[in-house]
């Protein structure tokens, strides 16, 4: 069965060499005896012409005419056979050869015809130039046409980038098998593999061309500009296997003018889809800050929205999308990107602000409903109006990290994006600030009601329904928890300050004197402990160790050890407090001593006066400057 199988497919190779020979034979034939007509026929022409011109010409127009016209039908046969330039290099690859070899041999003709008629005077050689070699190449441009015209473009979804790439693999493949099966059967002097490039860039101009014609979608303008882009570099015309000798001189595989106008309709729409897109999600965003749910959390713990994680994703894609089309391109997107981001951050910041200024003061824990009623329904304040505003402080942080990890990310060190970035990180920064201030404000408004108790009968018995202390101390976490460290250690730092400078001037505002030792205990002891209170609840939320401790707190400390001790020793501890603190006031200390409750107007005065008194200064001694501390920001009215 084997030998059967072998034998028959030993005569049908035998059959196809044999068809092979016949046909290249047959082409050698018939060019041969079209060539001996076209000889005969010069010969005699060129006899004729030694008689006259006229007599030639009349010979030409009706001797011959029927040479000419099996040249051309000769030269279709070529042409046909050249549409199958490739299959034929495989399959037949003596055919191929042999019909280079008659359009090399025809090429030579008429340079050799066209020499020798520019030596005679009025003598016209019939038929020439034949220019077959020009001819026929046209019916391999024509396959190669039908070739890049016939790639597949079925995809129901993205069909443009799968046909581009589909389009780039069968280039390659077939120039390939050019250079590596076709070459070798041409003429030496012959360029065909240059010649068959320039048949493929040729081909697929045209193809882009009327892609482009058809209208393009945003997402098929950035894919065809990306393939054009990498159609020049490695990914075809410099691809080493391919090995292009001299490629830069084909260009773009589409014209300027359209490449031109393609890359300035990519631009405009960028830009329209960024001023478009960026308000959406603003106000998404700012949709989201009323809901009755708490921001997102991130993995380290602190609050965040979408807003800057959406803003810059599509920031980030356009420049990443914009970098494989061109350079100057991508600074365009560069450009304007940052310019719509300033923009959008300005309204950004403007409602953030009209966010806090608007709940701010309304936000209050256990509020109770106020006993008259107004007809008009008020607005409800979010139920997580704190958590929200934590979430948008932190984003300032967001962006200003985003905006470094885009500039490290493509390389953004050029004076004019340095100049942006700088721009908009101190924009970000200034915004920042104010609104952390304008959120301290609203806290501050929240903790008065608080502090309006301490030193009050209330506060001392814990008589009211909460402890004054507590509750600041709640709304300091309140206030505090989930916010990124870029603002937090600023923000504690600011809340402890004001605190410490409201619990003093709860101090001078006499709403307390003491009438015994029992009382003046108490007193300190309960300021001790409101003291312990918030230096834990700071201590806690800074994260520091023990020996870390803030000092903000042993000024208060150090006024109730002056309420708290022997009155025999009152006068050594407002000396000590003088010393430490050389901006406290008389009128600082004669409101402590009042709290005191055991020393008159004029044994204040007089202790007071002691203790500030200051020893004569030598006229060749410096002056000694004195420090500011919390004392100078502590008006007593």
């Amino acid at each position: 069965m084997n030998n059967l199988v072998s034998k028959i497919g030993s005569k049908r190779k035998k059959k196809k060499d044999t068809d092979m020979t016949r046909q290249w034979e047959n082409l050698r034939r018939e060019y041969e005896q079209i060539k001996f007509q076209e000889k005969s026929r010069f010969d005699i022409l060129h006899a004729a012409h030694k008689q006259g011109a006229t007599t030639s010409r009349k010979l030409s127009v009706t001797s011959f005419t029927g040479i000419d016209q099996r040249s051309d039908e000769f030269q279709v046969q070529l042409t046909n056979l050249m549409r199958k330039f490739m299959i034929l290099a495989k399959d037949d690859p003596l055919v191929l050869k042999t019909v280079l070899q008659i359009i090399q041999e025809e090429e030579r003709c008429d340079r050799d015809y066209v020499a020798y008629v520019a030596k005679m005077e009025d003598f016209e050689i019939v038929g020439r130039p034949k220019q077959w070699k020009v001819k026929t190449w046209e019916g391999f441009k024509h396959t190669i046409n039908n070739r890049i015209a016939q790639i597949p473009k079925d995809a129901p979804e993205n069909w443009l980038a799968l046909h581009l790439e589909r389009l780039r693999q069968a280039v390659i493949s077939d120039l390939l098998e050019i250079k590596q099966v076709c070459v070798p059967l041409c003429p030496d002097d012959w360029d065909v593999y240059k010649d068959c490039v320039v048949c493929y860039h040729e081909s697929i101009t045209k193809h882009l061309e009327d892609i482009v014609s058809g209208g393009l979608e945003k997402a098929e303008m950035t894919q065809i500009l990306v393939w054009v882009n990498e159609y020049t570099g490695s990914a075809l015309l410099k691809n080493t296997t391919l090995a292009i000798s001299d490629s830069e001189y084909l260009g773009a595989p589409l014209s300027y003018q359209t490449l031109t106008t393609l890359r300035q309709r990519y631009l405009d729409e960028i830009g329209s889809n960024l001023g478009d897109w960026l308000p959406k999600t603003l106000k998404k965003d700012v949709t989201d800050w009323s809901s009755d749910s708490e921001p997102q959390r991130h993995d380290e713990g602190y609050y965040y929205t979408d807003y800057p994680v959406l803003t810059f994703r599509m920031i980030n894609e356009n420049i990443e999308q914009a970098s494989h089309v061109r350079d100057d391109i991508k600074n365009n997107i560069v450009n304007t990107s940052l310019k719509e981001l300033q923009a959008n951050l300005q309204e950004y910041t403007s409602t953030v602000t009209e966010y806090i200024n608007k709940w701010g003061n309304k936000h209050k824990p256990n509020n109770q409903s106020s006993k008259k009623k107004s007809t008009v329904e008020q607005p409800k304040c979010p139920a997580f109006y704190i958590q929200h505003t934590i979430a948008i402080l932190n984003n300032f942080c967001l962006v200003d990290r985003n905006l470094n990890q885009l500039k490290d990310k493509f390389g953004l060190s050029d004076v004019d994006h340095e100049k942006q970035l700088a721009n908009l990180k101190s924009f970000i920064d200034e915004q920042s600030r104010e609104c952390l201030h304008l959120f301290l404000i609203t806290l501050q408004a929240q903790m008065k009601q608080h502090h309006d108790r301490i030193l009050t009968k209330q506060w001392l018995d814990n008589s009211a329904e909460e402890d004054a202390i507590g509750a600041i101390c709640q709304l300091i976490h309140d206030h505090t928890s989930g916010m990124r460290v870029h603002y937090f250690t600023t923000w504690i730092r600011q809340i402890e300050k004001y605190i410490t400078q409201e619990y003093i001037k709860a101090m001078m505002e006499k709403r307390m004197v003491c009438k015994s030792d029992t009382d003046r205990k108490a007193v300190a002891c309960k300021i001790y402990q409101d003291v312990d209170k918030l230096r834990d609840t700071f201590t806690s939320l800074s994260g520091v160790t023990t020996d870390q401790k803030s000092t903000e707190w042993e000024v208060v400390t150090k006024l109730a050890e002056i309420i708290e001790v022997e009155k025999t020793t009152v006068n050594l501890q407002i000396t000590c407090l003088v010393n430490l603190y050389g901006d406290v006031q008389r009128k600082h200390l004669s409101r402590i001593l009042r709290i005191r409750g055991d020393f008159g107007n004029t044994g204040r005065k007089k202790m007071v006066a002691d203790a500030l008194r200051k020893p004569e200064i030598n006229a060749n001694e410096e002056k000694v400057i004195i420090k500011q501390t919390i004392f100078s920001a502590v008006q007593v009215k």
